[in-house]
């Protein structure tokens, strides 16, 4: 399977203590293997629903913008200041 792509995220902005609030993200080339950070931190929960989507349960963060980084076996890609923590 080729690196994995990405095309949205909703909702872009979350709770600074989110809770059990679910960001979904669309791409493509989601896979088993696929893992997920934001700001560098492993969400609380990360589900793969299919090749081209996936959601996740992200961690409480301080304030402001995280990239949210997504790997499989044969690549990443950053979605740069995509998730805004309020």
């Amino acid at each position: 399977m080729p690196a994995p792509t990405y095309i949205a995220i909703s909702p872009a902005r979350v709770p600074a203590t989110v809770g059990n609030r679910a960001v979904q993200v669309v791409g493509r080339n989601f896979d088993a293997a696929t893992t997920v950070t934001v700001a560098t931190v492993a969400p609380t929960t990360t589900e793969i629903v299919s090749q081209f989507l996936l959601q996740f349960v992200p961690a409480n963060h301080a304030a402001g913008a995280a990239d949210v980084v997504i790997t499989n076996g044969s690549g990443s890609v950053t979605a740069t200041a995509a998730l805004s923590y309020e």
